[in-house]
């Protein structure tokens, strides 16, 4: 049986109630009354003591009513509140999950960020950068990759490169031109994804084949400037976790880089 009908049986109830009350009372009033006596004093006080009856039980059927309905509000408002905490249990408990998840996930890319660090071998500064593009190759399916670095004119030049056959042997760029050179200039990582534009793909010196995404990735500052940046290119797009591994990556190996040169 729901609520609204345990409210409405309750309601005849209680009008069933006051209508006995005034039918117990009208029947003391017809058995006192005496046609041969009339109206006498007691007479009027036993309808008197009737009708304070009546009043009396109307009262305390309020009483009770009134109390009834503030325990069905107490138990709605309890009954909400449970509702409430469940949900708050519920979504602190999916906060905890994440939360865990994302530990587990740091701990995870930290120990494969050392792993692929350990990974990169050579002395020389030609095989190290070597090694280098063929873990990011084999880890993010690199398609093409350049490596510019700063001369003494402060000129950036291409000094290594992985899988690129275009025949422009010299490229180069200052600080502030095209998109590597903002990318310098800004001492940031770029990411493009979806290249469509040619200009924006010989802009950024990967040459005539089209990438489905490009990441250009600046040396970390020393003293304020910035020696070189890796501009790589993908056959797949990168997610925000992929790039930021990357880029935590080509900072650690860029130190050795720096050395080697």
């Amino acid at each position: 049986m729901s609520k609204s009908e345990v409210n409405r049986l309750r309601s005849i109830r209680q009008y069933l109630l006051i209508g006995l009350s005034f039918l117990f009372s009208g029947g003391i009033a017809l058995l006192a009354y005496s046609p041969s006596n009339g109206l006498t004093v007691s007479y009027g006080f036993i309808i008197a003591l009737a009708l304070g009856l009546n009043v009396l039980l109307i009262y305390q059927i309020q009483v009770i009513w009134t109390e009834i309905n503030r325990r069905v509000q107490s138990e709605k408002m309890i009954q909400a509140l449970m509702t409430k905490r469940e949900e708050l249990e519920k979504e602190l408990r999916a906060l905890y999950a994440e939360k865990e998840q994302e530990n587990v996930d740091t701990r995870n890319a930290d120990q494969l960020l050392e792993d692929l660090v350990s990974e990169v071998q050579g002395s020389e500064f030609q095989t190290y950068v070597d090694s280098y593009f063929q873990i990011v190759g084999k880890e993010w399916q690199l398609m093409q990759g350049l490596l510019f670095m700063r001369q003494e004119d402060d000129v950036f030049r291409k000094v290594a490169h992985y899988a690129y056959y275009s025949n422009e042997s010299d490229l180069q760029f200052v600080s502030g031109e095209t998109l590597l050179g903002q990318v310098v200039k800004e001492g940031k990582p770029l990411y493009i994804d979806h290249v469509e534009s040619e200009s924006i793909v010989v802009a950024s010196g990967t040459g005539s084949c089209m990438p489905c995404s490009v990441y250009i990735v600046p040396f970390a500052e020393r003293e304020k400037k910035c020696n070189g940046v890796f501009e790589l290119a993908f056959v797949k797009p990168l997610d925000e976790k992929e790039r930021e591994l990357l880029a935590r990556f080509t900072e650690r190996i860029s130190v050795e880089i720096e050395k080697k040169a």
